[in-house]
């Protein structure tokens, strides 16, 4: 109640709320005084038939207990309606085989509507998910999530799983570290003993440095200079904190961050029972509990996509001009559109193709933008790995490999010599290593190493390789359409619930082998008794696979006529009816010339 009163007083005095918006507040907090008042009526209400049964007057008890638990249920409804959250979200498990080589590719086993939602309360409905699952005798391998759970892909439930968490809590213990404390790690007494051991700091360093000192350099030349020794000879670390000059003790907890993430990862990798080496892979996924199946953690390739190509469209990629990109979409040729380049769908995964085609491709090459063309054609070579036909496992393996060479380039400079990860500088920050944000980076982490594992277990275990889109979680934005189509553009739990029923009863008909016939769905959901052709083999014979056309946007052609001007009809042209639905993309703005 003090909750809501204080929230209606801090909206009176903030100017320009909406009067919708106070009237909610001042309802809330009136009902709760209401609420308050009706609990201490209830209160001595509840005395007095104590009272009467301490005197043994049980007919008064029997005349006021009706009534009192009639209002009593009214009050009750009324005060979690007051304390609850409505659901703004709908959380869906589906499960899959990773081969997805039958339809329906996945089914329906768990719906959550929800407020909010934590990593942790996710990874716990997971273990639910999974433990069902291995009651059936079902194996689990992984499960696939949206970008806002990373916690999921960096940190597991014995031990952390990438690299990157690794670094984080390195850095976090350095930085938790007293200064006094810091600075006697780096100090020797007579004997050539630290005044405070640390376990991850080497001695041999300590000594070096001493020794350095009394040779008349500068204490905090000498630091700069340790930090320095323990990187490749070519390499400039990363500082402390950025914008200004490092003091003494902030070098030191630099270093001392490196020594505890160095050690960190000895640690991981002499494990006795599940042990994780991050000298030699970015990723390492825990083993299940009950099982000895990896359990890795990914997360949805389009979604990274669409991150990626939002730092594109913001300029963030070094090497990538978009001058060049402007004139791009001038050139029929490569199929660029004004709402693709600018993003005005958001969600649009084809505007993102479309960025990365060939055709613009080409036009950068024929421009001479050579790291430009370079750039695009790696992210549009991972793309096809993970989400084109008719490449064989070698080409996606070999795609998805240049993929994680070009981020390691810009974030362990020295890989391609020498690939010991435990030497990455973690006082870098995951920001901005080619151009990308950290959870692009800890998606591209998890999903490239994973991957990579997964093959290395196939050859090992003479499985077959998994369905390039095993990972995405399409078939789950599938199911949102179909309430979509069904419910509506918004709806309620109480809607979806009462729906849901006739909506798992269609699944139930589409995958169920003993109907006598084959239950009436569109061409490309209709459920097959057979295995599908494999996803690397072509589509056919002499077909330019879908990722690798380059096709014009009639809805965004720039040669759109002018309206209520006498004119033939244009070839390819849209008609009446898609433009009374969807009004075909305006010209580009035209530019100020100054």
């Amino acid at each position: 109640m003090n909750q809501q009163k204080n929230q209606y007083e801090q909206a009176l005095q903030v100017s320009g709320k909406s009067e919708a918006k106070l009237m909610e507040l001042a309802w809330n907090s009136t009902g709760f005084t209401e609420l308050v008042k009706q609990a201490n009526e209830f209160k001595s209400e509840v005395t007095l038939c104590v009272e009467y049964l301490q005197k043994a007057e049980n007919p008064k008890v029997k005349q006021l207990l009706p009534n009192l638990i009639r209002r009593l249920l009214t009050y009750l409804h009324g005060l979690f309606t007051k304390r609850r959250n409505p659901a703004s979200h709908l959380l869906i498990f589906m499960i899959s085989d990773e081969l997805r080589n039958r339809k329906s590719y996945a089914v329906p086993v768990r719906f959550l509507p929800y407020k909010s939602l934590t990593d942790k309360m996710l990874r716990d409905l997971q273990l639910e998910v999974e433990h069902k699952m291995r009651t059936v005798d079902m194996d689990v391998v992984g499960f696939s999530t949206d970008g806002e759970f990373n916690s999921l892909r960096t940190n597991g439930l014995r031990r952390p799983i990438s690299i990157i968490e690794v670094a984080k809590e390195a850095k976090k213990t350095a930085k938790s570290m007293k200064a006094a404390v810091v600075s006697k790690c780096f100090e020797l007494d007579n004997q050539g003993n630290p005044l405070h051991q640390h376990e991850a700091v080497p001695i041999e360093d300590l000594q070096w440095l001493h020794d350095f000192v009394r040779n008349g350099a500068a204490y905090k030349t000498a630091l700069y200079i340790l930090r320095r020794r323990l990187f490749p000879f070519f390499y400039d670390p990363h500082p402390w904190v950025k914008g200004r000059e490092e003091t003494p003790v902030e070098i030191m907890k630099s270093i001392m961050a490196i020594y505890i993430f160095r050690m960190e990862v000895g640690k991981l990798k002499n494990l006795s029972h599940d042990s994780a080496d991050f000298s030699k892979y970015l990723y390492q996924p825990e083993m299940g509990e009950d099982t000895q199946e990896y359990i890795h953690h990914r997360e949805h390739h389009n979604h990274l996509l669409k991150r990626i190509i939002v730092c594109l469209r913001e300029g963030m990629i070094p090497g990538l001009d978009l001058c060049y990109m402007r004139e791009a979409l001038h050139d029929p040729t490569t199929g660029l559109t004004y709402e693709a380049l600018t993003g005005k769908n958001k969600q649009s995964v084809p505007d993102c193709e479309r960025i990365i085609t060939t055709g613009v491709i080409k036009f950068l090459e024929r421009k001479g933008h050579k790291s430009g063309a370079d750039i695009l054609t790696i992210i549009c070579n991972w793309h096809r790995a993970v989400d084109g036909r008719g490449l064989s496992e070698s080409e996606r393996s070999q795609f998805c490999q240049d993929m994680k060479c070009w981020l390691l380039d810009d974030w362990v400079p020295w890989h391609r010599d020498n690939s010991d990860y435990s030497l990455i500088d973690v006082n870098r920050s995951l920001k901005g290593i080619c151009g990308f944000t950290r959870e692009i980076i800890v998606g591209l982490v998890a999903n490239l190493e994973s991957r990579h594992l997964r093959e290395i277990e196939y050859r090992t275990r003479c499985l077959q390789p998994e369905h390039p889109r095993s990972s995405s979680t399409d078939d789950v934005e599938s199911f949102i359409a179909l309430l979509h189509e069904m419910l509506g553009p918004i709806f309620d739990p109480k809607q979806f619930y009462s729906e849901l029923p006739n909506i798992l009863n269609e699944y139930k008909k589409r995958i169920d082998t003993d109907l006598s016939f084959f239950y009436w769905t569109g061409s490309k959901t209709r459920y097959k008794d057979y295995e599908l052709p494999s996803f690397n083999l072509p589509s056919a014979q002499g077909v330019v696979e879908r990722l690798d056309q380059v096709n014009s946007s009639r809805r965004g052609d720039p040669g759109v006529f002018v309206a209520n001007r006498a004119s033939l009809p244009q070839k390819g042209q849209l008609t009446a009816r898609a433009k009374f639905h969807r009004a075909p993309v305006a010209l580009p703005p035209l530019q100020q010339l100054h």
